[in-house]
């Protein structure tokens, strides 16, 4: 399953930052001069970083709008883990002057989250076709209990159909459980496990009842089994609860990148207003 619709714009990949040249007092040049050392640096990882970057904005922009597959998502976004971890820890282990802290601190912000949303989408690009997987095996084990219940008038036989469904809705919710959802999909996962454990519970006093042979009993826990099985079907897993949320992430990048640009503004006014120009 992949996203439909728009995608988030694409963040910048490359920070542009300019060195702050100029004259005047010394008090004023002497910061200017440790803004242009630490900004130098940053320069240099952030323009060795830039393809990376550029790659990973591509995924992800790609991914949201469902042109390439988990697969392809899944590759470049374990790439974009390693890469743009790295400028991050190149970025981090500068040490800024006091007049370009706020910089550092929204620059490392701003790479923090382009590695999280890699890892989320790392994430998301195994989580879907395996939880998809499971829910084939779910829907498969639904029919074809409905179609031995339908096509059986013997309650032995029924319960045995009941056994064999347990048990492979009981394998289902095991293979689930073992899945790691990223935290888009967190509460639906949560739901969808809750919902076949549901299932085997019903389906476990439901063959209780047949061998009991109550017929009441077994009248009232089929009504909720067949209600259970149609609610169990589940939604398309990155539907759009997933993208919106997905999306707004990228839509996150972007407003970082924008507190980046800001930060680099508000240093270079600071800097033009510390002292009055010289002769």
């Amino acid at each position: 399953m992949a996203f439909q619709g728009p995608a988030a714009p694409v963040v910048g990949v490359a920070l542009c930052l300019a060195l702050l040249t100029g004259c005047g007092e010394s008090e004023r040049d002497r910061a200017r001069e440790r803004v242009d050392a630490y900004i130098s640096g940053e320069q240099d990882v952030m323009r060795g970083a830039e393809p990376e970057f550029r790659r990973a904005n591509e995924t992800f922009v790609a991914y949201a709008r469902g042109e390439i597959s988990h697969e392809e998502a899944a590759t470049g976004a374990e790439e974009a883990v390693r890469s743009i971890g790295d400028a991050r820890d190149g970025v981090s282990a500068l040490d800024p002057p006091a007049e370009a802290q706020d910089l550092h601190d929204e620059l490392v912000g701003y790479l923090d989250l382009n590695v999280d949303v890699a890892r989320e989408t790392e994430r998301l690009a195994a989580y879907v076709p395996a939880v998809e997987r499971v829910a084939q095996r779910v829907n498969r084990a639904n029919r074809e209990l409905r179609d031995r219940l339908d096509g059986e008038d013997d309650s032995g036989a029924q319960a045995d159909a009941l056994d064999g469904f347990q048990a492979s809705v009981g394998s289902a919710l095991g293979e689930l459980r073992a899945l790691d959802p990223p935290a888009v999909l967190g509460p639906a996962h949560a739901r969808q496990a809750e919902q076949l454990a549901e299932s085997r519970r019903l389906a476990r006093s439901l063959r209780e009842a047949l061998v009991e042979e109550d017929a009441e009993r077994v009248a009232r826990l089929l009504k909720r089994f067949r209600e259970q099985a149609s609610a169990n079907r589940p939604p398309r897993l990155a539907g759009k609860q997933a993208f919106a949320q997905y999306t707004r992430r990228l839509a996150d990048l972007t407003s970082a990148y924008t507190a980046v640009r800001e930060a680099q503004v508000a240093l270079a006014r600071s800097l033009s207003q510390a002292a009055p120009a010289g002769p």
